[in-house]
């Protein structure tokens, strides 16, 4: 008998903690090797030009967070964390695909 109520209880515990995680945080998806394999080929290193897909790389971080608005002002760098709450869209993906 004790067992019983334990195992209810566990799946009524397992049921409300699954439902808010689905519906406050929505899901991204990026193909990650597609991405990467077309900006690398594009930008330097089909021909192992490192230094132009670094400068790619940069660049397009610049873009990435000019256009979100993730700017880091004009006083002293202070690194903003990405977290689960700031993902508003994919593009934010990108910006730690391209740091990496």
């Amino acid at each position: 008998m004790g067992k019983e109520s334990e195992v209810s209880a566990m799946e009524i515990d397992d049921k409300k903690s699954t439902a808010p995680d689905q519906i406050n945080n929505p899901k991204f998806s990026i193909n990650v090797l597609q991405l990467l394999k077309s900006s690398q080929m594009q930008h330097g290193l089909r021909f192992g030009d490192y230094t132009r897909y670094r400068r790619y790389c940069t660049a397009r971080l610049r873009r990435l967070y000019k256009s979100l608005k993730f700017t880091h002002g004009r006083g002293k760098y202070n690194k903003r964390a990405i977290t689960a709450t700031t993902i508003t869209e994919v593009r934010f993906l990108h910006l730690v695909l391209y740091t990496a």
